[in-house]
C-alpha cells in the first residue's frame, strides 16, 4: 500500500512538472532584445497590466467595466491602436469586465484565455466582443510560449479543472516574462492551491512579482513568496479595498521592496543593458 502511494505521489509530481514545461509555441519572430516597460494601471482592486516590448504590446486583464475608459484613454496617450497579444487570466469582474469595449475599440491580434468557462454577464459580453471582431480565443491548456522583440513570455495554466475552494482564482492563468537577465511573473489571482502548483513545480525567483489576489491573505502565500523571492512586489489594491497588512509585512520581512496601486500606475523597465527600474508614477 505504501508502495503504491509512492507510485501515485510521483506520478502527480511529474505531472505537475509536465504541465508547467510544456507548451505550444506561438509562430513569432523573436527578434532582438529590446528595452520593455511594463505598466500597472491605477483602476482600484483590479488588474490591467499593458507591457511594451518595443514592437509589440502586450495587454493582460481589463479591468472592471467601468475602468474601459481610462485605460482605452491611456492607449491613446500613448499613441496605441493595436493590442498584439491580449491575455484574460481569469473571469472574475476586476480582470474581464473591461475586455468588451477594449476588443469593440481597437485591432487585437490574438486573445489567450483561461481554460474554463463562466456564466456571467461580463463574460458573455466578452465572448460576444470577440464574436462581432471574429476572434477566437485560444484556451490555454498547456504552457504557451512566444517571444517578441527579444522578451520572452510563458502563459502557464491551471493544472486542476475542478478546484476545491475558488475555482475563478485558482483557475488563474500564471505569465513569466524573461527580459534578458530579468524576470517578472504576473500571478494572477492564484490562492492556496494554483500557488501550491507553481512552487511544487519549481517556477522559481522572479525580480518582480505581481502579487496574487490583490494582497489578500491566504494559506500557502507565505510559501509562495518565500519560493519565488522577488526584489520587487507589485500589489492592486486601492484605498477602498486595501492589502491586507500581514501580506504587506511578509513581503518587506522577506526583504522585497513592496509598491502598491493606490499609489499610483506602476512602471517597470527591463533595458537592453540589463538594468531593471521600478517606480510608481
Amino acid at each position: 500500500m505504501k508502495k503504491l502511494t509512492a507510485l501515485a505521489l510521483a506520478v502527480l509530481m511529474l505531472a505537475s512538472v509536465f504541465a508547467f514545461s510544456s507548451c505550444s509555441t506561438a509562430e513569432e519572430d523573436p527578434g532582438t532584445l529590446m528595452d520593455m516597460k511594463m505598466t500597472v494601471l491605477k483602476i482600484g482592486q483590479a488588474d490591467c497590466i499593458l507591457i511594451e516590448t518595443g514592437t509589440h504590446v502586450i495587454m493582460v486583464d481589463t479591468g472592471e467595466d467601468e475602468d474601459s475608459a481610462e485605460i482605452l484613454q491611456t492607449l491613446t496617450e500613448r499613441g496605441i491602436e493595436r493590442i498584439d497579444k491580449l491575455i484574460i487570466t481569469h473571469y472574475d469582474s476586476d480582470h474581464v469586465g473591461g475586455a468588451d469595449k477594449i476588443i469593440d475599440a481597437v485591432e487585437v491580434g490574438q486573445v489567450l484565455q483561461a481554460n474554463y468557462k463562466k456564466k456571467s454577464t461580463e463574460f458573455q459580453q466578452y465572448m460576444t466582443s470577440c464574436e462581432k471582431k471574429n476572434i477566437i480565443p485560444h484556451s490555454v491548456n498547456l504552457t504557451y510560449r512566444f517571444t517578441v522583440d527579444g522578451t520572452e513570455f510563458a502563459v502557464i495554466p491551471a493544472l486542476k479543472s475542478k478546484y476545491n475552494i475558488d475555482k475563478d482564482n485558482e483557475n488563474s492563468l500564471m505569465i513569466s516574462i524573461k527580459h534578458g537577465e530579468q524576470s517578472i511573473l504576473l500571478a494572477g489571482d492564484a490562492m492556496t492551491e494554483r500557488m501550491a502548483e507553481a512552487v511544487r513545480a519549481q517556477i522559481g525567483q522572479f525580480n518582480v512579482l505581481k502579487v496574487p489576489n490583490h494582497g489578500i491573505n491566504c494559506e500557502g502565500l507565505s510559501e509562495f513568496l518565500a519560493h519565488v523571492a522577488p526584489e520587487y512586489a507589485i500589489i492592486t489594491c486601492s484605498a477602498k479595498n486595501p492589502a491586507d497588512p500581514a501580506v504587506e509585512t511578509m513581503i518587506t520581512d522577506g526583504g522585497a521592496q513592496l509598491l502598491e496601486t493606490v499609489d499610483g500606475n506602476i512602471t517597470v523597465t527591463c533595458a537592453v543593458d540589463g538594468t531593471i527600474t521600478v517606480k510608481v508614477g
